[in-house]
């Protein structure tokens, strides 16, 4: 018996190869900037949760001791919460710090995170 000089191969040609790889390329090129507009807004939910929470116990704080703390250490130190969060959002600021400032003056305060949110 003769063999065919024609074998009949299976695979895939290079044009069809290319097709698939540039479509992957569109869908990620589609996908990876909503991911990341995704991931800001979750931080930034995150930080305004963190501020809350500060608040709720700033005012927990209030209502028990019968003023405002003078520092977010004293919240910590008096068990209202367990330790200071940081910004989950990171520092936009000059100082470099991912802390939430708190003011305390004239009986009122202002809470602060370093992205510019305020409370």
């Amino acid at each position: 018996m003769m063999r065919s000089i024609w074998r009949k191969e299976k695979g895939f040609t290079l044009i069809e190869l290319l097709i698939v790889v540039a479509i992957i390329g569109i869908l990620a090129g589609i996908a990876v900037p909503r991911l990341s507009k995704s991931t800001e807004a979750a931080k930034e939910g995150a930080c305004k949760a963190n501020m809350s929470t500060l608040v709720s116990a700033i005012e927990t704080y209030k209502a028990i001791e019968g003023s405002y703390p003078s520092s977010l250490d004293n919240l910590v130190s008096e068990g209202y919460i367990k330790e200071v969060p940081t910004c989950p959002s990171g520092s936009s600021n000059d100082s470099g710090s991912d802390q939430y400032e708190y003011n305390l003056s004239d009986g009122d305060y202002t809470l602060t995170c370093p992205n510019g949110h305020t409370l």
